[in-house]
Parts: structure tokens; C-alpha cells; sequence
């Protein structure tokens, strides 16, 4: 968690923003309350119903500097506060795979609450980063990264990179409904997309598994001494009637 808190502190600096994706379990909102601790500036965070008095418990544990903690169903609310907010904000949204379509007015309002001050930072907590088209994924970057003037070195046009790879995952989905490719083609297909748009946001996300936590020495070491493991996952067993 430590070397995450790094890492967000590095990427919000660089990029404006981060997507913290380490897998349910690891600690994604400490991370990130401890991240906003030392951070300067007011804070928001967005979180579903069901973990706002989590949050808040955070804000009061991690003394965060003028934290105020919104429900997920009342973006309006704060988008009438801050919309023209003449303070840089930090803005943690968890759950944020919940905004990954442009069209709704819930993420309209979040995009401007997000680009309402040249210095605000955006923290994206989601478990599941990869498990959507590349057109939500990129709805997600948008919150932090100006397309056109994208602070991402590693990518030389993020709009034009982008639209390619939707493009090429609206086609895959066409030729799968009307049967015009194999499940062999369509697997490498898919499989090249998802390698493409992990390239793409690699510099921006953090994510690690319990898998890592067990295959990276110091991380296993530190496991062995705090006496912390993860309960083995076994497959379901057939039962016959």
C-alpha cells in the first residue's frame, strides 16, 4: 500500500489523475484516503450509498483537509457546488466504472466538476478497468486528460489512438453478431484489443493482484511477517442427485 500511495502521489502530479485498480481486497480506499492526506487542497469524494459512512470514517481517520463526502446518486449536487469552483480539487470517485458512458447526464456533470479548475486531480477507484469497451475506458481517461493535450508522452495522439481501438471493438462485435468470424479469430482479435488499450493507460493505472502479492519477493516477505495470507479460491465441486 505504501508503494501505491507513491505511485498515486507521482501520476496525480504527472497526469492529473490516476485510475487505482488493485483488485477487491487490497486496500484501494485507504491507498487512496491516505494518498489525499498528502495531498494539498480540498477534497471530494463520490462514493456509492453504501460506502459513504466508510468514507467518512477515512476523512475524520486520515484528517483529510476539507473533505466532503457525496452519495454517487447526487452528482447533481455536486456539480451545483463546484461547477465553477475557483479552488483546485481533488476528486476521488469510487466505483468510478459507473461513469464510463458519455451519454448519461450523470458523467456530463462529472466531466465539468472534474476539468472545473486547471489544477484539479481526479482519483479513479475501480476494481474492473479492463472489463470494458475501449470507448468507456476512454470516457474514464477524460476525466483527467484533455485528448488533444494529453500529458501521456507514451501515446503521440490519444484521441486518434483511442478511436482506432473502438473502432476495431464495434467491428469484432459485428462480425461475432452476424457470424462472420470464428471463435479462434475472434479470441486473437479481442485478446490484441485488450493488450492495445492496456498499453495505452498503463502510465496512469496502478493495479496489482493477490497473485502479485504472492509472486513479488518483498511483498511476500512483508505478508510472512505481518502473518497475512488470502484465502485459497477452489473451483465448485459437482454434486450428482
Amino acid at each position: 500500500q505504501l508503494d501505491a500511495i507513491k505511485s498515486v502521489l507521482g501520476k496525480l502530479e504527472k497526469y492529473d489523475g490516476v485510475i487505482l485498480a488493485d483488485v477487491v481486497g487490497l486496500g484501494k480506499s485507504i491507498i487512496a484516503s491516505a494518498a489525499a492526506h498528502n495531498h494539498s487542497g480540498n477534497t471530494i469524494i463520490i462514493a456509492p450509498p453504501h460506502l459513504k459512512d466508510q468514507w467518512e470514517d477515512y476523512q475524520e481517520e486520515f484528517k483529510l483537509p476539507g473533505a466532503r463526502v457525496f452519495s454517487s446518486g447526487l452528482v447533481k449536487d455536486v456539480y451545483e457546488r463546484y461547477k465553477e469552483s475557483d479552488k483546485p480539487l481533488l476528486i476521488i470517485v469510487d466505483e468510478a466504472h459507473r461513469y464510463r458512458n458519455e451519454d448519461t447526464d450523470d458523467y456530463r456533470m462529472l466531466h465539468h466538476i472534474c476539468n472545473s479548475h486547471p489544477k484539479n486531480k481526479v482519483m479513479l477507484l475501480t476494481a474492473t478497468p479492463f472489463n470494458n469497451a475501449p470507448k468507456d475506458v476512454f470516457a474514464l481517461v477524460k476525466l483527467f486528460q484533455i485528448p488533444g493535450q494529453s500529458t501521456i508522452r507514451s501515446v503521440d495522439n490519444l484521441s486518434l489512438r483511442f478511436r482506432d481501438l473502438i473502432d476495431r471493438y464495434k467491428k469484432l462485435n459485428q462480425a461475432r453478431r452476424t457470424g462472420k468470424i470464428d471463435q479462434i479469430e475472434m479470441d486473437k482479435e479481442a485478446d490484441e484489443i485488450s493488450l492495445e488499450l492496456r498499453r495505452l493507460i498503463e502510465n496512469v493505472v496502478i493495479r496489482r493482484s493477490r497473485l502479485d502479492l504472492r509472486t513479488i519477493t518483498r511483498y511476500k516477505e512483508d505478508l510472512v511477517k505481518q502473518k497475512i495470507d488470502f484465502a485459497v479460491v477452489e473451483g465448485p465441486e459437482l454434486l450428482n442427485y
